[in-house]
């Protein structure tokens, strides 16, 4: 469940679409390991959201 919750979550912030895959990756390695979103890729985009 988590997983796609958080693919949601990526989309509402447009995130896969600007950003691309890569981010997106790493966007879900970052919430795996420490909860939240913490690289500079997505980060602005899910705060901002």
């Amino acid at each position: 469940m988590a997983a796609k919750e958080n693919d949601q979550i990526i989309k509402e912030n447009n995130c896969e679409t600007k950003m691309g895959l890569p981010c997106v990756l790493e966007a879900f390695n970052s919430i795996f390991e420490i909860g939240s979103i913490s690289n500079k890729c997505c980060g602005e985009l899910v705060v901002l959201g």
